[in-house]
C-alpha cells in the first residue's frame, strides 16, 4: 500500500473509533494496529498528518487497548495461580490403593 492510499484509509478508521458500537471500535482499532505494524513509515508519516483531534482519539483508544489488556493479563494470572493451588480430586477412581509406594 502507498502513502496516498493509506492517507485514505487511516483517517477513515480512526474516524471510526469514535463509533459508540463497541464492535465497530474493537475492529477499527485492530484494523490501525495491523497497519502500524505492517507499514510503520508510512504509517507514522500519514498519522502526523492526522487533524489534533484524530491524533488524540488514536492515542486514547491504544492507551486504553493496552491497559485493558495488561489489566485481563493480570486477572489470568491470578485465576491460573489459584487454580494451581486448589487440590483437586483424582478424575480416575483407581481400584487398588497405591499409597503404600509413596
Amino acid at each position: 500500500l502507498g502513502k496516498p492510499l493509506m492517507s485514505i484509509v487511516i483517517p477513515t478508521i480512526v474516524s471510526q473509533l469514535e463509533v459508540s458500537h463497541y464492535s465497530v471500535q474493537q475492529i477499527s482499532l485492530q484494523s490501525t494496529i495491523l497497519l502500524a505494524s505492517s507499514f510503520p513509515e508510512i504509517f507514522r508519516e500519514v498519522v502526523g498528518l492526522l487533524s489534533p483531534h484524530l491524533r488524540q482519539l488514536l492515542a486514547s483508544a491504544t492507551k486504553s487497548q493496552s491497559s485493558n489488556n495488561s489489566q485481563s493479563s493480570n486477572q489470568t494470572k491470578v485465576e491460573n495461580q489459584e487454580n494451581i493451588s486448589v487440590k483437586k480430586q483424582p478424575t480416575i477412581q483407581l481400584k487398588s490403593d497405591f499409597g503404600h509406594f509413596v
